[in-house]
């Protein structure tokens, strides 16, 4: 890897390339701050990320200063690693600005053998409410009925769950 004024340059394939989270900063001039946290939680998701928090920090340091540089700071604080989607990161940000603390996002849920069973979307622990994102593959029967009975076996061990579908976005 070299440097360049832009960040750490990589080579693929012997072509020029720039590491991801000097992109993100790059994009920052650009994108609003939900746009920002989306990209970053999309890359700090849950399964096979291709980046981490330290390493998007690191980038934003090293950029100094410029236009978009605040809100690239604000969304490095709003973003959260092991995220699976971005209505759901959309869903997490709406809850914050109404004023609610930042849920925990895909808390595992485990069974008497300490076996991960579920990943809640969003919630609060302590509080035993989860929010569930439902977007447009729930239209699925078989995925349906997992969903009925994912939920009633949740609540019956004192979760409350609130839904929310792909309809309810605006």
């Amino acid at each position: 890897m070299r440097s360049s004024q832009l960040g750490p340059t990589l080579s693929i394939h012997g072509l020029p390339g720039l590491a991801l989270p000097y992109c993100w900063v790059q994009l920052a001039a650009e994108s609003s701050i939900d746009e920002l946290v989306e990209l970053a939680d999309s890359m700090l998701r849950r399964h096979h990320p291709v980046a981490t928090k330290t390493a998007l920090m690191a980038a934003l340091d090293s950029h100094g200063g410029g236009r978009g540089i605040a809100n690239a700071r604000t969304a490095l604080g709003l973003c959260r690693e092991g995220t699976d989607s971005i209505p759901e990161t959309d869903l997490r940000l709406l809850l914050v600005r109404a004023g609610l603390p930042t849920p925990v996002v895909n808390l595992p849920i485990f069974d008497s053998t300490g076996r991960a069973i579920y990943y809640l979307d969003l919630a609060y622990e302590k509080q035993r409410i989860a929010i569930e994102y439902d977007g447009a593959y729930h239209t699925d029967r078989t995925q349906m009925n997992a969903d009925v009975a994912r939920r009633r076996a949740l609540e019956d061990q004192g979760w409350r769950i609130i839904t929310v579908t792909s309809q309810n976005r605006t």
